[in-house]
């Protein structure tokens, strides 16, 4: 059985090489995301956890995301198949990535 996770209208299901348990309980991602401002992103995981993340130091630190500088193309972020946060331009920030940096907490699984 596949587990699901609803994203803004879209159903996204784990990557099919991975199992259920470790999508339930070890693998991180975003189950929804909203733009706030600037460079922000509002978003909310697979944990329930919620946090606001910047961005504005990775858009300026690589060279593949300084499309992203025109915060109109900032905002056209979408999630993809992991689910995690990506861009037109080719760029994309991990999960685990954006939940330390929302949440403050480590992914369990790199301890």
């Amino acid at each position: 059985m596949d587990i699901f996770v609803k994203l803004i209208g879209v159903k996204v299901g784990p990557p099919k090489k991975i199992n259920e348990a470790i999508w339930e309980r070890k693998m991180i991602a975003i189950a929804e995301a909203n733009y706030d401002s600037g460079y922000r992103i509002k978003l909310k995981f697979n944990t329930g956890e919620e946090g606001v993340v910047d961005l504005s130091d990775l858009i300026e630190r690589y060279t593949i995301a300084h499309p992203l500088k025109n915060i109109s193309e900032f905002q056209q972020f979408y999630l993809d198949e992991w689910p995690t946060l990506a861009w037109p331009c080719g760029f994309d920030v991990s999960p685990e990535t954006l939940y330390e940096r929302a949440t403050g907490n480590c992914v369990a699984w790199q301890r």
